[in-house]
């Protein structure tokens, strides 16, 4: 198609119609897998201008600069090969990128919900592996063991920075898959918790990277809603 074009506008145009296919698929990869619902606004929104930008503007930009339909047809081929694979590099960096930035756990603490993305998790020594031995799809759905009393919760929460070194929401000893059965502490927290106006979730705060968002979370749904 591209071979054939009369003039470099015309070429621009095919490239930039096939592009648009591979950016639509990809698009839809990160909406219904590494970013699905309401966690495309953690993230997944900026991901997809990247990849938008990377496969929208650089193939069939290059492809306007380049393509001459008075060269040979053997070097024509030539150099729109090289756009594919300087258009491929980029947009296999770009998804790079954006996996390491996609939700992959979203765990309920006390009356808040934190989102830790794959870089983050993996700063945290904890390994997609670990996370696969979880039931369910990403990101996983769990919660952190805690004391039932208050008291004994707050100390152990301090504690665990000084003894352990991190921060409860990095220790992966403590991770619960939800629904799962029966716990005491999850019970007594979620007694504390206000739920919406159609009873189907909780309210909460919902901690990431990006910034603390307003929420609604069930046990076994997860987040529900990000505002």
């Amino acid at each position: 198609m591209l071979i054939h074009a009369n003039n470099r506008w015309q070429a621009c145009g095919w490239h930039l119609v096939l592009s648009f296919f591979i950016f639509v698929a990809c698009a839809a990869w990160l909406y219904f897998v590494w970013f699905p619902g309401s966690f495309i606004k953690l993230g997944g929104v900026h991901g997809i201008l990247l990849i938008a930008s990377v496969d929208l503007v650089v193939g069939p930009l290059l492809t306007l600069m380049i393509y001459n339909p008075a060269k040979p047809r053997k070097e024509l081929v030539t150099d729109l090969s090289i756009i594919g694979v300087i258009q491929l590099g980029c947009l296999v960096y770009g998804l790079w990128a954006v996996d390491s930035q996609r939700p992959v756990v979203q765990l309920f603490v006390d009356d808040y919900v934190n989102v830790m993305n794959k870089s983050e998790a993996a700063e945290a020594g904890i390994s997609m592996v670990d996370l696969g031995k979880f039931p369910g799809p990403y990101p996983k759905k769990l919660f952190l063991e805690l004391p039932e009393d208050k008291a004994k919760m707050a100390v152990f929460i301090v504690s665990s920075r000084f003894a352990k070194g991190k921060d409860v929401t990095r220790r992966l000893d403590l991770y619960r898959a939800l629904p799962g059965t029966e716990n005491a502490g999850l019970t007594a927290r979620l007694s504390e918790l206000s739920k919406a106006k159609d009873g189907r979730c909780y309210n909460v705060k919902v901690e990431s990277v990006h910034g603390t968002f307003n929420g609604c979370w069930s046990r076994n749904a997860g987040v529900i809603s990000i505002e």
